[in-house]
């Protein structure tokens, strides 16, 4: 009998041990699921879910579509008189072309490295032209020699506009003052200034 006793009572230990088990509780007092953490997070929510870093929509970068080629050439408007004058945009990266206050053609532009190369600001007057020349210098720090450089437009002492054929950065700063352009542009801008073009060139 008590060895009957004795079996009977480990079977019945054994049966409230695995009923403990069962009834053991299926989230933490945290609120938090018991199991393996989730392997993505919501998109589009700030801040951490779940342990994990939440997933933010990167924007699609705005592009100057100026910037992706040769601006086309618009004819100026039949009729239209006033004054032929170029405005400079440092901080939009355009030149534009004007007859009087009608603006006819706008170019992406590489101005000069700010707090660098700074291009100069004001108005100015082309003084010379050159539809082919050599560009250098020997300034420390801003030493270069570029050869056969087309369409160059002189506005203030040594600084120009003219064709870039050795970088293709067109809407950024990256000149050592002077206004960079493509060469179709630097053409389109060379044929329409003349020697006394006002040149305005602002922040």
């Amino acid at each position: 009998m008590t060895k009957k006793i004795r079996t009977l009572l480990w079977g019945i230990g054994a049966l409230m041990v695995a009923a403990a088990v069962v009834i053991v509780p299926t989230e933490l007092g945290n609120g938090s699921p018991v199991g393996p953490a989730p392997t993505t997070s919501p998109v589009g929510l700030q801040g951490v879910v779940a342990g994990l870093a939440a997933v933010t929509p990167t924007p699609t970068p705005t592009v100057n579509p100026l910037c992706a080629g040769p601006a086309p050439v618009t004819p100026a408007p039949e009729g239209l008189t006033g004054e032929h004058w170029v405005d400079v945009s440092i901080s939009q990266q355009l030149t534009t072309l004007y007859i009087g206050d009608t603006p006819i053609q706008q170019f992406c532009v590489s101005t000069g490295i700010p707090g660098v190369h700074d291009t100069p600001q004001g108005t100015f007057k082309v003084y010379r032209k050159w539809a082919v020349t050599e560009l250098r210098s020997n300034v420390p720090g801003a030493v270069f020699d570029y050869p056969n450089v087309k369409w160059v437009d002189a506005f203030d002492g040594p600084y120009y506009f003219h064709t870039a054929y050795w970088h293709n950065d067109f809407g950024t700063p990256v000149s050592h003052g002077c206004v960079n352009l493509r060469e179709a542009d630097a053409k389109v801008l060379y044929d329409f200034v003349t020697i006394g073009t006002r040149v305005v060139v602002h922040e």
